[in-house]
């Protein structure tokens, strides 16, 4: 990544440069299918924020990783569709307005059929008192944003194995 600016009040270029997507595997008719690997392959995945560009571009980067994903914009909607289906994995941001991160674990704990999944509260507070907070309430683990995809990675595999 690389950053550049002319000064105060003069706005600010940011480039990415991303690796070159080979399109993945040929399937048997000869379309591209996707490449789905890793710990995220075929587990069903409830992800709730409400940033319409975090469901967007977690929900397409958890997909391509082969996972399937549920998208909630708010706390009541996930506590909707968690009555509905059963997931593997919840990752929920904290601080939504409505219904917390930290309030839709508690009413998931009170379902008549509650799930067994992972939970990782996902948060811009990172202090370690957040994080507290955040395994007082419930949630398996914490992460702070920017959300590094190694560190969820990582967890996953670690609750996914005990």
């Amino acid at each position: 990544m690389h950053v550049r600016s002319e000064g105060a009040g003069k706005g600010a270029v940011f480039s990415v440069r991303l690796p070159l997507f080979d399109g993945g595997a040929q399937a048997d008719d000869g379309r591209s299918a996707p490449v789905r690997h890793g710990v995220f392959s075929g587990r069903r995945v409830l992800l709730v924020d409400d940033s319409l560009d975090t469901l967007e571009s977690l929900g397409d980067v958890l997909a391509s990783e082969g996972a399937l994903v549920t998208k909630a914009e708010s706390g009541v909607d996930a506590l909707a569709r968690a009555q509905e289906s059963e997931f593997d994995l919840l990752l929920s941001d904290i601080a939504m307005p409505g219904m917390s991160g930290l309030e839709l674990i508690e009413r998931l704990k009170q379902l008549p059929k509650p799930q067994r999944w992972t939970t990782v509260a996902v948060s811009g507070f990172g202090q370690p008192d957040d994080a507290a907070r955040s395994a007082a309430a419930g949630f398996d683990a914490h992460l702070a944003k920017p959300l590094s995809f190694e560190a969820l990675e990582a967890i996953v595999q670690r609750f996914v194995s005990r």
